[in-house]
């Protein structure tokens, strides 16, 4: 008897579903959907293959398996050009139901519309939101932005900075970068970090954020 294969959860479709290349046109390569999720999980959230194996709803054997064979596909397209999709595959995606998911709570707030926790870095003369002097948090939904506590964390040691972030619950961390070391070390409080994000002022900022987290 054949053995069932599991389908495996996917967090979201891709923003681009299609890259072309003008060396060698001719090349089709195709990315699955579940091949795309370990790149994302792995590479861009900095997820263990662990962390990602029960994100997905599979074994971390065959999320190693999918990875590889994801990165190979990669680096044939970025070597030898030509056309590369992601379509197709053993999955479905996730509805926020998956409660060995590190992002589970972050998900069903989200589905109810509850307010999120969200920590920003508020230092303008520093990009990387672990080495900031301050941060702010807000209480965020669909709707609503209310800055709930500022923060000074001069002289605060990186360990007492992620109590701090602990303490009051955070679910997200949105910031223009952040460390390896500080990425993971929130993965593995299920705190969701989102990066690459910098605007002039406050209320563009906000307006991004809920853009990101509500999308």
């Amino acid at each position: 008897m054949a053995r069932r294969l599991i389908k495996r959860l996917v967090c979201k479709k891709p923003k681009c579903e299609f890259l072309y290349s003008n060396m060698n046109s001719n090349f089709i390569n195709i990315l699955s959907f579940d091949e795309f999720e370990t790149i994302r999980a792995i590479d861009l959230e900095n997820l263990s293959q662990e962390q990602c194996a029960k994100m997905m709803n599979v074994a971390r054997t065959t999320v190693q398996q999918i990875y590889s064979n994801a990165r190979h596909k990669i680096a044939k397209y970025l070597v030898q050009g030509g056309t590369l999709r992601i379509e197709g595959g053993e999955f479905c995606f996730c509805g926020g139901n998956n409660s060995e998911c590190l992002f589970y709570r972050f998900c069903q707030k989200k589905k109810e519309n509850a307010p999120l926790i969200i920590a920003i870095n508020s230092d303008s003369q520093n990009d990387i939101f672990d080495l900031s002097s301050s941060i702010e948090i807000y209480q965020i939904n669909q709707e609503h932005a209310q800055l709930i506590d500022s923060i000074n964390l001069v002289g605060k040691t990186k360990d007492e900075r992620v109590m701090i972030l602990l303490e009051r619950e955070i679910d997200a961390i949105v910031c223009f970068e952040a460390s390896s070391n500080f990425r993971n070390q929130m993965n593995n409080h299920g705190i969701r970090i989102f990066s690459n994000i910098k605007e002039n002022n406050q209320i563009d900022l906000i307006q991004s954020i809920k853009q990101i987290l509500y999308k």
